[in-house]
């Protein structure tokens, strides 16, 4: 459909080309400037048919061309690519290096984060029995002293 198109639009402007180029001929002849030598085939064509579907001819050609090249630089670039993969194999042993790079990375944070946590609850547990120690040595000179206040009275 959109070959059928492109083909339709070509034609048209190519049309539009030759009635211009017709025009401009048939000014240019009149004014005796210019002789037929200098008249392009296209403009000497026998009828519009003809130039239309030559027109539409070669552009189905280049498109067609086209396309075939573009295929081609496709398969060609993919087989770059492999021959420089295969031409730098340091690149490819640098994505087993960063594997274990990024596993190495992975098992410190796992270490740093288990670290953290313990050391964490290890303080408040240090701390715990701090005030716990303090709180009974106090309690006991609090004994000391209200026991000996009241053997005082």
């Amino acid at each position: 459909m959109t070959n059928l198109t492109a083909k339709a639009v070509f034609a048209v402007i190519f049309v539009i080309f030759h009635q211009t180029s017709a025009f401009c001929t048939n000014v240019l002849l009149k004014q005796n400037k210019y002789s037929n030598k200098f008249i392009s085939p296209v403009m000497k064509m026998a009828s519009l048919e003809e130039v239309t579907f030559a027109m539409t001819e070669y552009m189905a050609r280049s498109h067609e061309e086209h396309l075939r090249l573009k295929s081609k630089i496709e398969v060609l670039s993919r087989e770059i690519e492999t021959l420089k993969a295969a031409q730098n194999p340091e690149e490819s042993s640098k994505g087993s290096a960063t594997n274990d790079e990024e596993s190495a990375i992975a098992s410190y944070q796992k270490f740093m984060s288990d670290y953290i946590v313990k050391a964490q609850l290890e303080k408040n547990k240090a701390v715990k029995n701090a005030e716990s120690e303090v709180a009974k040595k106090y309690e006991e000179k609090i004994d000391q002293l209200t026991s000996a206040l009241n053997a005082a009275k």
